[in-house]
Parts: structure tokens; sequence; C-alpha cells
């Protein structure tokens, strides 16, 4: 009896110090920083935590382990990974609201070579509450996709959380998520890097499929985004609509290929990110445009967008509306540090608000028709009516629908107030 009562006081114990550590984390920077790493299920029970052995560095050993620990968790279950890198090649992860944790970028790796490195779900049923943290997963040269979900079309992967994650891919057109037809439903990735090695990968990075199902109320924050020869994140399906993704303090480099892309997307926000070392383009950095169904694009939010320095490529904008219909889309605050020139291109749709663009900003209007905004800094839309307010007459600047209203902030007696009587493009001001 007195053994028995040790050994459960060493098990509470282990138990205990693993949700302090998952709670609040060691405190000694990104690399060791545990995370609030979400722990689904009672703690204490038996095989709801398990500690996987230290890596051998043998791929079917390795792999076979992983396997092996997950299947006998109940859900709801822990994986602990040790310091080091497992060697692995298409693990199963099938089970929702499990839990694999590592102790830190850059000093857990899970490793492929050969074959894609990580297979979630099942086909045909949906996947809850994964959680994956604290972990480097890398595909090494010889190596397949890193993350491949495998529920198909219909199915979806709900409130899965990737915190202090790194994913790095080696191989030329090869993704780190790869989309197959899956939805992804309120799923959040918080302090990640995904990087590819390779600048002109011919593959998007994340969620990218012609038949993807319905992309919604996803959350990406605190992250780097490294190298894409396409498109960092394509948000696209055939004929479904993604609705509230969020984008948030994201750095994206060497992009030349683009940052984002959603088609038929919804109130899709994206605040405070940043663009850096872009050398020549070959894509539109941010676009948005119908998908194959036609759905239009609502409530689109762009807000605090710089680009430090690069040059575009020929024909290609930082921000394009493409040939959607956008119903109440802003654009607040986009600039540059240096390099070309701001762009952003409305394509032929005029439910568009700017706020707060400065004048070095190139706008290509619902006219098709180039467009310095001269110190124009602020504008409301009211019905088909414009109103706005800068420095400068705004004939041949600025481009309103019949009805609008200027109000020229460096005017005299006649000249503070011009009212847009006659012609859909720049010119027909009158000052009053």
């Amino acid at each position: 009896m007195k053994a028995f009562r040790i050994l459960h006081f060493t098990a509470f114990v282990f138990a205990l110090g693993l949700y302090e550590m998952a709670a609040y984390g060691r405190g000694s920077g990104d690399q060791d920083f545990l995370g609030n790493v979400n722990v689904y299920g009672n703690l204490f029970a038996s095989g709801t935590v398990a500690t996987v052995p230290n890596p051998t560095g043998n791929v079917t050993v390795d792999t076979g382990r992983i396997q092996a620990v997950q299947d006998r968790l109940t859900s709801g279950g822990t994986i602990v990974l040790g310091a080091g890198t497992y060697n692995v090649s298409g693990l199963n992860i099938t089970r929702s609201f499990l839990n694999i944790v590592g102790q830190g970028r850059g000093i857990t790796f899970l490793k492929t070579t050969s074959g894609d490195l990580m297979n979630v779900g099942v086909a045909s049923t949906n996947l809850d509450q994964l959680t994956l943290s604290n972990l480097t997963l890398w595909s090494a040269t010889g190596g397949g996709d890193i993350l491949v979900p495998q529920m198909g079309s219909g199915f979806h992967l709900n409130l899965c959380t990737f915190y202090n994650i790194t994913m790095t891919q080696d191989n030329d057109a090869k993704f780190i998520v790869h989309g197959g037809g899956e939805g992804w439903i309120e799923c959040v990735w918080e302090r990640f890097i995904l990087q590819h090695t390779l600048t002109g990968s011919v593959s998007p990075m994340l969620f990218t499929s012609s038949t993807v199902e319905a992309i919604n109320q996803n959350t990406f924050r605190q992250g780097r985004c490294i190298n894409s020869g396409l498109y960092f994140f394509d948000l696209r399906g055939a004929s479904s609509v993604g609705s509230d993704n969020f984008f948030s303090r994201i750095n994206f480099e060497v992009c030349n290929g683009g940052c984002i892309r959603g088609r038929s997307v919804w109130h899709t926000t994206i605040v405070d990110c940043d663009v850096w070392d872009i050398t020549t383009t070959t894509n539109h950095l941010f676009e948005f445009s119908q998908n194959a169904g036609g759905a239009n694009i609502q409530g689109l939010y762009i807000r605090n967008l710089t680009r430090h320095g690069g040059t575009l490529g020929g024909g290609f904008t930082d921000i394009f509306l493409h040939n959607a219909t956008v119903t109440g889309a802003t654009i607040e605050g986009a600039r540059t540090t240096g390099g070309s020139a701001f762009s952003i291109d409305l394509g032929p749709n005029t439910d568009v608000t700017l706020i707060e663009i400065p004048s070095a900003v190139t706008v290509t209007n619902r006219s098709i028709t180039t467009v310095q905004i001269a110190s124009v800094t602020q504008n409301i839309k009211i019905g088909l009516g414009v109103i706005q307010w800068g420095t400068g007459s705004p004939e041949t600047v600025v481009t309103a629908p019949i009805g609008s209203m200027y109000l020229r902030t460096d005017g005299g007696a006649i000249t503070t107030l011009y009212i847009k009587e006659s012609g859909a493009g720049n010119t027909g001001w009158v000052a009053k």
C-alpha cells in the first residue's frame, strides 16, 4: 500500500508539473517557451499523458513510437516529445482532441527526407481540436508535403491550434499545408514561421485547392512567411465562400509570388502586416477576385499594410481587386518605406473606401485611370456619392461619381467647396 501511494503521488506531481509548464511557460524566450497549450480531458486520468522516448534517427522506429503512443492514448490525450530530431515519414495523426507538444522551436524536430511528413485526420470524418505546439516540422531534401489533411471534401478541421511552430519546406513543388478539399473552421495559427528555402518554389504554402471547402473564421497572427513563388495563403474554392478570416502582424519576406489571394471571400481582415525583401514580383501581392462559382467579395478590410522597399514586376500591384463585385471594402493606411510606389488597383469596383492613403500611393480607379491622390487623406461614402477632403483642387485629380463633394482644406473664399456636377472620371468638379 505504501508503494502504491508513492507511485500515485509521483504521477500526480508529474501531471501537475506538466500542467503548470503548459499554462505559464518556462520564461526563457521563444525557443524554450512552452506556451498556452490547450490540454483537453483529465490530466490525472490513466493514459491521457504520454512521453515519447528520445529520438533514434531511425525513420521506422521514430514513426512507429509516436504512432504507438497516439494509439494508446484515450480521447483528449497529450503526447510530449523530447529534444532532438525524430525522423518520420507518413506519420498518421488521426485522433481528435489530441495535443502534440515539443520542447520548443529549434529544439524538437519532426523531419522527413522521404514522403509526406504528417497526415492528419481520416477520410469522411471531421478532425476536432488538434493542437501542435513548440515544434519544428521539416521536410528536408527528398521529403514531401509537411501537413496533409485526409478528410476530403465536405469535412473539416475544426478548432485546431498551431502554436509556436516552425514549418520548413526544402523541396520545390511541395507544400507546407496541402489542401485536398477539406474545410478549415475556427483554426488558430499563432507565433509561427512558415518558410520555403527556395524563393521560386512553384507551390503555394497554405490552403490551395480548386475544390476546397469553406475556410471560415480562422486566425493567423504574429508570424513570418518566408519565400514563395506563388501566393503564400491561397484561399480559394470552386464555389464555396470563405468568411471571417483574420490576418494580423505577419511579416511576408521574399514573397515575390504573392502574399494572400482570396477568391470570393467575405469579411477578410488584414491588419498591421509588412512585406519585406521583394525583388521582382510575379503576381500581385494581395489579390481578391471571384471564384469559379462567380460569388462576390464582401466586407474586405485592409489596414496599415506596409511594403519595405522592393520593386513590383510590370503590371503588378500591391493590392488588386480583380473581376469581383466588391461590397463594402475599406483600405486604410497603405504605404511604402522605399522602392517603387505603393499601388492599388480597384478594378471595376466603386464600393471601396480609402482612408489615410498618402499622396505617393498610385490608385487605379474603376474607370482604369491612374491618379495620384494629392494629399487627399479621408473620404466618406454616402449612398452613391462621396465626401472627400484634402489640399489642392480635385479637378483632374480626384475621381468620384456625380453628386460627390470635395472640401479643400487650403482653399479660399470660393475655392473651399467643390461639387462633382458632370463626368464619370476625375473632371467635372465645380467650385462653389
